[in-house]
């Protein structure tokens, strides 16, 4: 409950099943009062209403949009912003912790088969690694990220090699997929002094602001609240997120599941995203 919301007749039913089977073999009956209709929930307050979620994804759209320009500076701002909106997406898409440079490198996944490989938080034995199958605008997105790095590479490589040079190893897999560019203005004397910066939940949050009025986790909560909705079986959920036990971790050398289970769990996120017209966005287009 403290991961997740449940509707306090979702919990009754339950708890009605439990002690009706604890009396089905006795000589008296359970004798349990009426139920009754309740409309309020129990647990995480994180489960956003659907129009609040999805005048979330809208609004970092339009934020999006409103840069145009094609300035060196302007175009900066333009990646900073786009890196928000594909990080939202691939974190509500995946579960992934809000931690220092997300989603790591992109060797770490395939963009063919829609798996992805993420470690986002440590243990004492170790890290809390997992493999997940992304849902299919999660994919599309990514490829657009990846153009959208080849196109800002083309355009950096004589104005600023160095940041020509980080954006292709980024595409290389030598850097962060993640990051943000320092956005200092250019002057006469001091020319394109742009250079990348890693992404940290502090600055996320920051350059978020009001955009994004809920706690760094939220998706997490969310997510979880909705898979829990479908059906979905919660050993499966924790594993996908990153709570499962030590020795009893998804895919391990003893685990019953696949990467095909997973699956199941990209195919409901990408209704979400249908039913919310959340959907991948190109990035910068240089003429």
């Amino acid at each position: 409950l403290s991961y997740s919301q449940w509707q306090i007749s979702s919990l009754l039913d339950v708890w009605y099943q439990y002690i009706e089977a604890l009396f089905a073999e006795q000589p008296v009956p359970a004798a349990l009062p009426a139920r009754k209709a309740f409309e309020q929930t129990l647990g995480s307050r994180l489960h956003l209403p659907k129009a609040f979620l999805s005048g979330l994804f809208i609004l970092q759209k339009k934020l999006l949009l409103a840069i145009s320009s094609s300035d060196p500076d302007e175009l900066v701002r333009y990646h900073n912003q786009y890196v928000l909106y594909v990080w939202l997406l691939l974190s509500m898409a995946t579960g992934h912790r809000p931690v220092n440079a997300p989603f790591g490198f992109c060797i770490d996944g395939s963009q063919i088969s829609g798996h992805w490989w993420i470690s986002d938080k440590e243990r004492r034995a170790g890290l809390a690694a997992r493999t997940l199958m992304l849902p299919e605008t999660a994919k599309t997105q990514l490829s657009l990220y990846l153009t959208h790095l080849q196109a800002l590479q083309q355009y950096f490589n004589l104005l600023n090699p160095n940041l020509a040079r980080h954006l292709q190893q980024v595409r290389d897999g030598k850097q962060n997929l993640l990051f943000l560019i320092e956005d200092i203005a250019s002057t006469p004397d001091q020319p394109y002094r742009h250079h990348p910066l890693e992404i940290t939940p502090s600055r996320l949050k920051e350059r978020l602001g009001k955009s994004m009025p809920y706690p760094m986790n939220w998706y997490r909560h969310h997510d979880r609240s909705y898979l829990m909705k479908t059906r979905i079986t919660p050993q499966l959920i924790d594993c996908w997120m990153g709570h499962e036990e030590l020795g009893t971790e998804g895919l391990g050398a003893f685990s019953g599941l696949s990467l095909k289970d997973y699956q199941l769990i990209a195919t409901e996120l990408e209704q979400l995203f249908q039913q919310h017209q959340i959907g991948a966005i190109a990035g910068c287009k240089i003429h």
